[in-house]
């Protein structure tokens, strides 16, 4: 027993046990139609070799044997007969015996009911018995050799289902980060078109990951080398001649507001990497209505402080949904967390869900200034409108939005001005399986 579970391998224990007995009734039933077949024909012969000879056997006396057609030979006898149990249609009844090697059939065909005079006929099938035997002997034959090659048929047999396997895997494990290249749905049985599917999905997540990391690490040290290099040329140009205090206080001042700046971006960075991890907590059943209002409660305590007013439209009333909340909550902390940076004191704020089309939209609506028209609101390291922070809550928001399947977009108002900010997820009933 192999320590570890084999599809190839189960595969083939299943389909041995299945073309074994299929091969044993096969064999069965075509052993039984020939049976039948052959006496059916010594049957039919015998009846017709009685219906010949009876004329002629009424004209002799009983126990005389007359020779009949087909090599039969027929005499008249007297006998009790059980015609409920024994007889045929034609009222006639067969039996056989062995007397030595001699197998004998009889055909007792009525003649006189009223007298119980029957006309026997015999006939030798030893030559039909051997050759059935015969028949079972070379099927007993290739029943046993089909014993022998039905596990290795099994077995090589099985070698087509694991292909496409194989070939999947070679081509996943010939990919690298610089060539994420979608799986050819195309070569492969229908049966594992979902797999490819859902692997090319996860490929194309993969990518957008990737290039977002690379963009990501790329601004990381840009932001990070140049507040070093502005302290380390403020640094160079006060030790150059003797200052006074005053002076090396105010450089010392300027250091700290910049390390300020460093700390919040390393602070950010490292929500980066909870924002990541949170990526692959398993989803589970949430009822999204009651976790949706219960946000709204909290960030109108938040928008309360600052002035603003929040309104919460959650529909349906009450809707379970499989999902991460972690990320969720991530996703509308940095929407209304932007709409009340970004929205007038005294404005409102509308956080609004929906189910449409088997999708939970989620609107983040302000009456701020809206979006700056050609800047990439997404891209890490880039600062939105007066409120410039590290540039990284749209990026983080977005990433989170694609790791729950779905997508994040902004756009201006048209009603009046603001912007409004929506997340699509594919709704999931708590039930179905990922």
């Amino acid at each position: 027993m192999l320590p570890f579970k084999s599809v190839r391998g189960e595969f083939a224990a299943k389909l041995l046990p299945a073309i074994a007995a299929l091969v044993f009734v096969f064999s069965y039933v075509v052993y039984s139609l020939i049976k039948h077949s052959i006496y059916e024909e010594v049957r039919a012969e015998m009846h017709k070799a009685a219906q010949e000879v009876l004329s002629e056997a009424q004209e002799q006396q009983e126990g005389v044997r007359i020779e009949a057609p087909y090599g039969c030979q027929a005499q008249l006898i007297s006998i009790e007969i059980d015609l409920d149990t024994k007889e045929d249609r034609s009222g006639a009844y067969f039996e056989q015996e062995r007397i030595g090697t001699n197998h004998l059939k009889h055909l007792y065909y009525p003649y006189d009911y009223s007298s119980g005079h029957y006309l026997k006929v015999t006939r030798n099938i030893t030559s039909s018995v051997a050759l059935l035997e015969r028949i079972r002997n070379i099927i007993l034959f290739l029943n046993l050799l089909a014993i022998i090659f039905i596990p290795l048929f099994s077995y090589l047999y099985s070698a087509l289902l694991a292909r496409p396997v194989r070939n999947l895997s070679h081509e996943l494990a010939s990919m690298n980060e610089q060539s994420l290249s979608p799986v050819n749905q195309r070569r492969l049985p229908q049966e594992f078109r979902p797999l490819a599917h859902t692997l090319n999905t996860l490929l194309r997540r993969l990518q957008g990951h990737i290039g977002y990391q690379r963009e990501l690490f790329i601004g990381i040290a840009h932001e990070l080398k140049t507040p070093l290099a502005v302290i380390k040329a403020k640094n160079d140009v006060t030790l150059l001649k003797e200052r006074t205090p005053e002076k090396y206080q105010e450089v010392l001042r300027h250091t700290n507001k910049v390390i300020d700046e460093m700390n919040k971006m390393t602070g950010t960075i490292l929500e980066i990497g909870r924002a990541g991890y949170a990526q692959f907590d398993p989803p589970e059943p949430v009822n999204i209505s009651e976790f949706l209002r219960r946000k709204v409660a909290d960030f109108q305590l938040l928008a309360h402080e600052q002035g603003r007013v929040l309104k919460g439209e959650i529909a349906p009333e009450s809707l379970m949904m499989k999902t991460q909340p972690t990320l969720i909550s991530h996703i509308l902390q940095n929407l209304v967390g932007n709409a009340i940076k970004f929205t007038p004191e005294g404005k409102q704020i509308t956080l609004r869900a929906r189910l449409l089309d088997r999708q939970l939209i989620v609107e983040v609506i302000d009456e701020g200034r809206g979006l700056d028209q050609g800047v990439d609101i997404f891209a890490p390291f880039v600062g939105k409108g007066e409120h410039k922070g590290a540039g990284l809550g749209l990026y983080l928001a977005k990433s989170a939005a694609e790791a729950l399947g779905g997508s994040l977009s902004l756009q201006n108002r048209i009603d009046t001005q603001g912007t409004i900010a929506t997340l699509l997820l594919e709704y999931t009933p708590p039930g179905k399986k990922d």
